[in-house]
């Protein structure tokens, strides 16, 4: 049988394992800018805390369309899309949570089209780790032996990929071609607020050493850690004297495509 090629759709943008969909809000943006067509941009995640922020936050920007972007909370290991689905595929910073992660970078491939490309970072360097470590030797709720079990999975996940290398061998066993990388470093500004607690002490993996079920009830002993000694060096105060969460991180940015099927 004869393959046809079709030309690829208007945009059709799908962010997994989106947080708070920060790379789908700066899709809206540019595409509006540049006047690009788009027929979807889908936000996923499957934390239902990091979904509503993510549908809280970009319902606010002026290129939010209700009928264009869908927020969905979805495993990125199990994608419930069609294969051939969308035009571009985005995951920021998510894939060290898998756990299987040629799964979900398969998952990835097969909803992308053919000629499509996929954004898709890793940590090199995340201050997180350093913070959720120090919040849960201020909460005093677990022994610094049970403190270091539980932060030793994360740790390993957070250097998952920091290799260039490896993090594009990984892209290649899974199907990708074209592959282009760079590393960047950035320093974060989050909003100090009970929105942002909410998703950390939502996330299955992230609450862990901060409370487990519990966390979410500790936004009071959270704000005690940011004001004490070993918590004020996260916080930085604007002019106006509004706070934020200062976090820098230094990440693997990869670009990839999915191969067109040849044309007879």
């Amino acid at each position: 049988n004869t393959t046809k090629c079709d030309s690829l759709r208007p945009l059709a943008f799908l962010e997994v394992a989106a947080g708070t969909g920060s790379l789908s809000a700066d899709v809206l943006r540019k595409a509006s800018a540049a006047q690009i067509p788009i027929s979807s941009v889908t936000v996923t995640d499957f934390s239902s805390g990091m979904v509503d922020k993510a549908r809280e936050d970009i319902s606010l920007m002026a290129e939010y369309d209700e009928d264009v972007v869908k927020f969905l909370v979805m495993d990125a290991q199990q994608l419930d899309f069609q294969d051939d689905t969308f035009t571009h595929v985005g995951c920021m910073f998510s894939i060290n949570f898998f756990s299987v992660r040629p799964k979900g970078l398969s998952e990835t491939l097969r909803v992308l089209q053919p000629g499509g490309l996929a954004t898709i970072g890793v940590w090199h360097k995340s201050d997180l780790t350093a913070l959720l470590t120090e919040y849960a030797e201020f909460l005093h709720l677990v022994s610094e032996e049970e403190l270091t079990a539980i932060m030793a999975p994360m740790l390993k996940m957070a250097s998952i990929c920091s290799n260039p290398t490896e993090f594009r061998d990984e892209l290649i066993q899974a199907g990708f071609d074209s592959i282009e990388m760079q590393t960047v470093e950035n320093v974060f500004l989050l909003p100090n607020d009970k929105q942002l607690f909410m998703v950390l002490a939502t996330n299955p993996v992230l609450s862990k050493p901060i409370g487990g079920s519990d966390a979410v009830n500790l936004y009071d002993r959270w704000q005690k850690f940011l004001q004490s000694t070993l918590g004020q060096k996260w916080v930085t105060r604007s002019e106006s004297g509004s706070e934020s969460i200062k976090l820098t991180y230094a990440a693997n940015i990869a670009s990839a495509k999915k191969l067109k099927q040849s044309c007879e």
